[in-house]
Formats: C-alpha cells, structure tokens, sequence
C-alpha cells in the first residue's frame, strides 16, 4: 500500500535539442570501423583463457549462466563504447548547430564528427564486414565434428606385426594434416567458445548449428554497438531533462525563499 503522505516524484522527461547532422559515411567512420576490428581479438584471447575453465559439463546449468554472462559482457562491452561515441557526437553537432545559426563556419572536420542516426550502424558494418565473410565462408563449409581415437599406449605397439591386429591398429596411425579448413575451424572455435559451452562441446550436433550459425551470433556486439550509438543521443537528451529539471525546482525554492510583498489594505474610518 503506497504511503499517502509521501510525494510522488515526476518522472523526468528528455529533452532533444536541435543539431547539425553529419555525414554517415566519412574517414572518421572508416577509422573508427578499423579501431572497432581490434574487439574480435580481445574476444578471442578473452575465451582462449575463459572457455576451458567454463565448459563445467558436470554443471549445467552453472555452465550455461556464466557463458551468457560472458556472452553479455562481450556485448556490453562494445554497447557502452557506442554510447559512449554517440554521446560525444550529438554534443558536439549541438554545438556546431548554434554555429552555423549564428553564421559561424562549420569546417568539413567538424561536420564529420556530427550526430547521424545511421553513422553508428554503418561502422558496425564495415568493423564487421571482414569478419563476416570469414564467418559465412565458415559456416558454408564446416563439417560435423567425428570422434577422434585417443593414442595408444606403448604396450600396444609389440602387436601392431600381427597379421590379425595390424588393420585395426593403423586407423590410430593416420593423422589429418593442418589445412586452411583446420586453422579458420581452430580460429572459429576461439570466437564462438561461449556458444559452443552453451550446448556442450560433445553435442556434435548442436556445436555443428553454433558454427553455421557463427555469422549471427559474431554479430551481437557490433549490434550492440550501433545501439548504442543511437541511445548516446538518448543519454543527451536525458542531461538536458535533468538539467531543466533542476532548474526548475532552483527556481521554486527561490519563489519560496523570497519575501512576500505585504498586501494594501485600506482603513475604514
């Protein structure tokens, strides 16, 4: 039951103010799109030391929180720097607005560095591109994974000359050479490890769906980015609602503190 005596607070209301749009596309886009690249590998070394030790196939359901955790992580990571981006961006083009309406020159530089709505999406696709057509080219041609034969032991070798043994014994001397397919499978694998634990490296079936699946969920933080991007222009306008907020509570507490003016009052005689 709500208490009566308390005041219900108002919600505070964004407030957008008017900017000058950039360019989507323009060389800040492209280095920022190569800064963006550099991600996948963090990712890769980040699940080079963490997916072993977060496989837990004894632990299902520990296994499956924790690598969503990751998973999330990864996205947030990428999310936050968008935001981050996006923010700078709309602040300045805000700026840059109240320039070119006081007939200030906006440079071409500064134009780039302005707001636009499809300028986070457009460096998420072209950080992601290169890395897309590895992962599709993956997901066309990866295999399901077969069972492997262990290594024997020495004490078997004394019967690897007899007729009745030495057929079986040399499917567990062929050896598949490193190719192309086994180092961008090795590469993947790293990429996707968090996916992979989630339905268990020995579900051949399921780990072979995570790899065709590999371009869609590859593609998560750079959605994220560009998500983000667009709620930093969010973030701005919730600054100014803030802002303008507090100022109008400043401005009660001023009407409040100030002194009443006494009212004329005539004397009847």
């Amino acid at each position: 039951m709500s208490n009566p005596g308390k005041k219900k607070q108002k919600k505070i209301k964004p407030i957008s103010k008017p900017y000058l749009r950039g360019n989507p596309m323009s060389k800040l886009v492209v280095t920022r799109a190569l800064k963006l690249m550099v991600y996948p590998l963090i990712f890769m070394l980040v699940n080079l030391f963490a997916g072993a030790p977060l496989a837990l196939d004894n632990l299902p359901f520990l296994r499956i929180v924790l690598n969503v955790l990751l998973i999330v992580f990864c996205i947030a990571l990428l999310y936050n720097n968008g935001q981050g981006t996006g923010y700078g961006d709309i602040t300045l083009a805000e700026i840059m607005y109240n320039h070119d309406q006081e007939g200030k020159p906006v440079s071409a530089q500064d134009r780039d560095r302005c707001f636009h709505p499809l300028k986070g999406a457009v460096t998420a696709f072209l950080a992601y591109l290169p890395l897309l057509i590895v992962a599709v080219i993956f997901a066309l041609t990866v295999k399901r994974q077969e069972f492997v034969l262990p290594a024997l032991p020495s004490w078997v070798q004394a019967f690897q000359n007899q007729k009745d043994l030495m057929l079986p014994l040399q499917y567990y001397q062929t050896t598949e050479p490193v190719t192309a397919g086994t180092i961008l499978l090795l590469v993947m694998r790293l990429m996707i490890y968090p996916y992979i634990n989630l339905v268990g490296a020995r579900n051949a079936d399921l780990t072979l769906l995570m790899d065709r699946l590999a371009p869609l969920t590859l593609s998560l933080p750079f959605i994220g980015y560009a998500v983000g991007y667009l709620r930093g222009r969010y973030s701005r306008a919730m600054l100014h609602g803030n802002m303008a907020a507090a100022d109008r509570k400043r401005r009660r507490k001023a009407r409040k503190a100030a002194p009443r003016k006494p009212k004329n009052t005539t004397e009847l005689v």
